[in-house]
């Protein structure tokens, strides 16, 4: 066994030690220790303290000139009285077979050792297909992740703002893409993940990889501005479909909240769409013009309408409010052929895109935010669907902003169908992973679900505590480690690792849209 860099001098029951580090030894916070005992345990501490300093001392040292005067007579404690103090979390006791929860404290005064590559390198293993996001910090070890607990158990990446979410899940994206072989959503609000259909590097996988990236524009929008951009920045365009969904696809409830929502519904048109509006999930749904589906609502609807003036009223006041809301959302076709400009607008086939490996970008930049959740709730639902009948392969489906779209505190109309894949996708093979830079705006019924936690830096005090209220496997001391992460640094917890894992997140493949350089750009713009 190595030399001991320690000795324990004092416990907090099974969950924390607190040793004494020789002076011939350093430590540093996130490493990997284990004592005579077998105690795995992370560092999340280190002090350094003089014990003959007292306050008579610190009062003499009042002035720059003072501590010199000090020094030049002989005043040089720290060279014999400095020591290292550091504290530890225990992660498990290490026995043959693996690494199980401790049963009683550690023994006060027992040795404590650097853990060796090969013990982490054993304890991080992956039974299963796995993807490598980094290195255990302080080491070359591959940071692996269970890639089949990750998808189906669910995740979370969250983080503060500029901490290098989006890079990750970017990093988990390409890998999943590439090693498992499996097809990925990414619900893009800011339209930064176009920038996967670049390759980052020069390698036949960056090349690969790049052309498994689809990315879909809702197709009456504008998207001028954000590709003139791609094409200036990486030097040709961008790759996209303008995608409609079909009206009938949309639920009963998504259409009554949207039409309350733009231009205002009674209850009697509400009980009128309840029986004429003419739902259909299937893909199969026959496509018609808006004046062939407002007529099929009202024949179906007119038996429930009142008598006389108040029904026909009625009648025709849902007629303009639905003829309003179907011209006028971006994301609808309503006949085959559609047109915007000279692109085609197809019809969204979530089979098709579903049942081949692929990252398959919906780029939501150019919605508002309420159409932004409208259109993910159409989506979701449809995949839902196609995922119960096993129409589709099983599919990872990464939610950038999650607080946008299912907020804790806020009606949204796409809490509802995110909320159903987080408790019953893993039956049907679908995976969710949350990413959002404010934690505790996101439902808590969503983020409970999500067994792999994966944090970068993290200091915004509500959002601490309610990570420590919501998560599971993460405790109030690990949630100190969160304010001290670099932004290549993250902290993963949950189904999909062994242990506890401090990573320094690797390089991506392809490009990452989610630095702007807005200020260099605008000081090339000046005159």
């Amino acid at each position: 066994m190595d030399k001991p860099i320690g000795i324990i001098h004092g416990v907090d029951g099974v969950r924390r030690i607190r040793f004494r580090v020789f002076d011939d030894a350093s430590v540093w916070i996130g490493q990997y220790v284990v004592t005579s005992e077998g105690y795995l345990c992370r560092v999340s501490r280190v002090e350094r303290r003089n014990y003959l300093t007292d306050d008579r001392i610190l009062a003499e040292m009042n002035s720059f000139d003072r501590v010199e005067r000090l020094k030049k007579y002989g005043f040089s404690l720290e060279l014999t009285s400095t020591i290292t103090l550091a504290e530890a979390l225990v992660i498990g006791v290490v026995d043959g077979v693996g690494i199980r929860q401790p049963m009683a404290p550690p023994r006060l005064y027992t040795y404590v050792n650097e853990a060796s590559s090969e013990l982490i390198s054993g304890l991080t293993a992956i039974n299963g297909v796995s993807i490598t996001i980094g290195e255990v910090k302080g080491s070359s070890i591959p940071a692996k992740l269970d890639a089949e607990r990750l998808t189906t158990h669910h995740c979370a990446i969250l983080a503060s703002t500029g901490s290098g979410k989006s890079w990750l899940a970017g990093v988990i994206a390409e890998e999943l893409a590439l090693t498992v072989k499996m097809p990925i959503i990414i619900i893009d609000p800011h339209g930064e993940y176009s920038s996967m259909q670049y390759p980052a590097v020069d390698d036949p996988s960056a090349e690969e990889l790049s052309e498994m990236v689809n990315i879909y524009v809702p197709g009456r929008v504008d998207t001028s501005e954000i590709d003139k951009y791609y094409a200036s920045r990486f030097g040709k365009p961008r790759r996209y479909v303008r995608v409609g969904v079909n009206p009938r696809n949309m639920p009963l409830s998504i259409l009554v909240k949207l039409l309350k929502h733009y231009y205002g519904l009674t209850e009697t048109q509400r009980r009128l769409l309840e029986e004429g509006w003419p739902y259909d999930p299937s893909l199969d749904a026959p496509l018609t013009t808006i004046d062939e589906l407002i007529s099929e609502v009202v024949e179906r609807s007119r038996g429930s309408a009142p008598k006389g003036y108040a029904g026909e009223s009625s009648i025709s006041s849902l007629v303009s409010r639905l003829r309003a809301f179907l011209e006028n959302r971006p994301f609808f076709i309503t006949m085959y052929g559609e047109h915007y400009g000279d692109e085609p607008i197809r019809l969204l086939d979530v089979e098709g895109m579903l049942n081949k490996p692929g990252i398959n970008v919906i780029d939501l930049s150019t919605l508002d935010l309420m159409d932004q959740q409208a259109l993910v709730a159409l989506m979701l639902d449809m995949v839902f669907n196609m995922a119960k009948r096993r129409r589709i392969m099983p599919t990872f489906i990464i939610i950038e902003e999650a607080h946008n779209f299912s907020p804790s505190k806020t009606p949204s109309i796409s809490k509802s169908p995110i909320l159903r894949i987080a408790r019953e996708g893993r039956k049907f093979g679908l995976g969710l992973c949350i990413v959002s830079q404010r934690p505790s705006r996101i439902d808590p019924d969503v983020l409970s679900q999500c067994m792999t936690q994966i944090f970068k830096r993290m200091i915004n005090p509500l959002d601490l505590k309610y990570v420590a209220s919501v998560a599971e496997n993460i405790s109030g001391d690990e949630l100190s480690t969160l304010k001290s992460l670099n932004p290549d640094e993250a902290y993963v917890t949950g189904m999909a690792t062994p242990i506890p894992l401090l990573v320094k997140v690797k390089g991506r493949l392809t490009n990452h849209g989610g630095v702007t350089r807005w200020l260099g750009r605008l000081v090339d713009s000046q005159p």
